[in-house]
């Protein structure tokens, strides 16, 4: 007899920028390590494919609607963004699919602060966001991408927004760089500022908070409700 397979809810997850082909593999990586968790809870993550498995060197718009087609044509119960990831979402998602967006520049990148990250990951013999690549381009403040952008879409208020350290410090904060979205109610706005940019997505307590939020937002409610 064979063991019936369980169904789970479907969440569509867009990373943020990749580097290199290194990055991309982390992605992979962070899935292996999070899916576990997220299946045992009923969902199951699916990357989403705006990059097909290749470095992002395109411009945002081209990304955006691969994004938006994948949400259009995907019969999604949730969608969970990473950094640069957030800044592809349409506008128009539907009401009954709750965003969680974790640490995105969502009002653009000042250039001089990509400067400063960029020598901050040299000290540490990482590698920063080349600012010669369309990609970086597009995240930059004023850019034409960013200036159509609307910075309060219709999903902000069915929204969870999660910040770590880089999000929180004095150097994101002196341009509003990773401020609250527009709508998002305070309650569902969370800052960790002790966790990095990357393991933000690995933390517990950031999965907790993650999964805590998305069942209250799918359950169907009782009878006696």
């Amino acid at each position: 007899m064979e063991k019936e397979e369980r169904s789970y809810k479907k969440i569509l997850f867009v990373p943020g920028f990749l580097r290199n082909y290194e990055t991309v593999g982390r992605v992979l990586g962070i899935l292996w390590l999070v899916q576990p968790i997220f299946k045992k809870a009923g969902w199951e993550i699916v990357l989403s494919q705006y990059y097909q498995n290749k470095p992002t060197t395109l411009p945002l718009k081209i990304y955006a609607e691969m994004v938006r087609q994948e949400i259009i044509n995907g019969g999604w119960d949730a969608i969970i963004v990473h950094s640069m990831g957030g800044l592809l979402l349409p506008e128009d998602i539907p009401k009954d699919i709750p965003v969680v967006v974790v640490e995105s520049p969502w009002y653009g990148v000042l250039k001089w602060q990509f400067r400063v990250i960029n020598l901050l990951a040299r000290f540490k013999g990482e590698k920063g966001f080349p600012l010669d690549n369309i990609s970086v381009q597009g995240m930059i403040r004023g850019s034409e991408y960013m200036q159509s952008r609307n910075l309060s879409p219709s999903w902000a208020s069915h929204a969870l927004q999660i910040n770590g350290w880089l999000g929180t410090c004095f150097l994101a904060r002196v341009g509003n760089t990773f401020g609250k979205i527009p709508e998002v109610l305070d309650w569902n706005y969370t800052e960790y500022p002790r966790l990095d940019h990357v393991g933000i997505l690995m933390n517990p307590d950031v999965i907790a908070e993650v999964l805590k939020f998305l069942d209250r937002k799918t359950r169907q409610p009782s009878l006696e409700e």
